[in-house]
């Protein structure tokens, strides 16, 4: 069972043929445990918007601790902001935040950097995402290409830095949506048919291994380890 990414996880040797299960977030485990769009059921009330635009008075925010110069993320965040201003929190800029106080800054921003802090890998994508759709703020993405979040959100709940040709551009748009508030509405429809479920840590992990230990009756191993899970995805798009 494992949940961080290749890049910021240890390699082994030894772990061929010494697994016959699988839990991780990649569709292809033998356990997916992830959080999750979910179509919405007739009982569920959406509790953030519509009335969460009234509470934006930010436009850009970022939360971040993990810094690294050498970060995809740094470096694009470094040339964002020489285009747009970015509300900054996060341990890295002196301002750690409490859980209520990160879901305030993520209802308070209409845009948030869902920055992830490692390379592209099959279907690693983290809180940095769901969060941001959760409590009404809209994701600007960076980690898999476009089609591997289209898996997992809807196409128009995101925007993508690779949908512009550099950081100027992006904040280009990003100033133009807060300028027309019907077009930023589109990146909310998706609210009318769907929920996040968010994953709850560590107990879901248990429940989910048990049930599966329980019932799977039938022989399988799992060869390479280290073969499936450090394979680095190709830019399809």
């Amino acid at each position: 069972m494992h949940f961080e990414s290749p890049q910021n996880t240890r390699r082994f040797d030894g772990l061929e043929n010494l697994f016959n299960v699988t839990l991780n977030y990649r569709r292809d485990a033998d356990v997916v445990l992830r959080e999750q769009i979910m179509i919405k059921t007739e009982d569920v009330e959406d509790k953030i918007f519509p009335q969460v635009l009234d509470k934006k008075d930010k436009l850009v925010c970022w939360v971040v601790s993990n810094w690294n110069e050498q970060f995809e993320r740094v470096k694009y965040y470094n040339e964002l902001k020489k285009h747009i201003n970015i509300y900054t929190f996060g341990r890295h800029f002196g301002k750690a935040v409490n859980d209520a106080e990160y879901k305030e800054i993520l209802t308070t921003c209409k845009f948030y950097l869902s920055f992830e802090n490692t390379a592209a890998h099959y279907d690693y994508m983290t809180e940095k995402l769901f969060n941001p759709l959760t409590f009404g703020s809209v994701p600007v993405t960076l980690g898999a290409p476009r089609y591997i979040y289209e898996r997992f959100v809807p196409k128009d709940a995101f925007i993508h830095v690779k949908d512009f040709s550099s950081p100027q551009k992006l904040a280009e748009h990003l100033l133009s949506l807060d300028r027309n508030v019907e077009e930023y509405k589109k990146y909310f429809q998706w609210r009318k048919h769907f929920v996040v479920k968010l994953v709850n840590y560590p107990e879901e992990h248990a429940c989910r291994a048990c049930q599966y230990i329980r019932t799977k009756k039938d022989y399988q191993v799992f060869g390479n380890l280290n073969k499936w899970y450090w394979d680095v995805i190709k830019d399809e798009t």
